[in-house]
């Protein structure tokens, strides 16, 4: 009797462990899943920076302030670029920023500061270094919307040399990237006289 009851302890016990070692692989799977988002994401926030970095050597020279302005808009995109470590690691990645995550960032500055050149550095960067990526610019009017547009295509050309990339007759650029692409659209207001400027992606 008590050799009976010690088999079905142990069977419970053996089938309990069976139950449990799922759990665990699947937590330490999405560990791992959550570091190796954090190393792809700190690799792509470096390879943006030196996109930058190229964009300025080709004649788009930046200020402090503007340099900040643009780490400011990294920062902003780091759900994106953490994807499943954001969460996770976010003390750890605002470590590697220096600074705390905004929803957005607004930039107010005078004119001629530059707020177009920069965003559409921005833009560039991320066409040039992400992938299965869709970035929307929303601007003051169908004027600035094609200017932008023109803007970022021409830096795509002389700083990276992307003879693959195309823009179509209406509002958008395209990059692809053997089985990926990354795409930016650029568009107006429908109401005239709607002041405002939105990036999002």
């Amino acid at each position: 009797m008590i050799f009976t009851k010690l088999a079905k302890i142990s069977k419970a016990l053996a089938n309990s462990t069976h139950g449990v070692a799922p759990c665990h692989s699947r937590l330490r799977m999405s560990v791992d899943q959550n570091l190796d988002d954090l190393q792809r994401g700190h690799e792509t926030v470096m390879q943006i920076r030196a996109a930058l970095d190229q964009i300025a050597a080709n004649g788009l020279q930046r200020t402090f302030d503007q340099s900040r302005i643009l780490e400011l808009f990294i920062s902003s995109c780091a759900k994106y670029i953490y994807r499943t470590a954001f969460d996770a690691h976010q003390s750890e990645i605002e470590e590697f920023f220096d600074t705390k995550f905004l929803p957005g960032v607004m930039v107010q500055a005078p004119r001629r500061y530059g707020k177009s050149k920069l965003l559409s550095a921005f833009i560039a960067a991320l066409l040039y270094v992400c992938s299965d990526v869709t970035i929307v610019v929303i601007a003051a009017n169908s004027g600035a919307a094609l200017s932008l547009k023109r803007s970022v295509r021409s830096l795509l050309v002389s700083a990276f040399a992307i003879s693959q990339c195309k823009i179509d007759n209406t509002e958008h650029i395209l990059i692809t990237k053997g089985a990926h692409s990354a795409s930016a659209h650029f568009f107006a207001p429908s109401q005239k006289g709607d002041k405002c400027t939105l990036f999002a992606f």
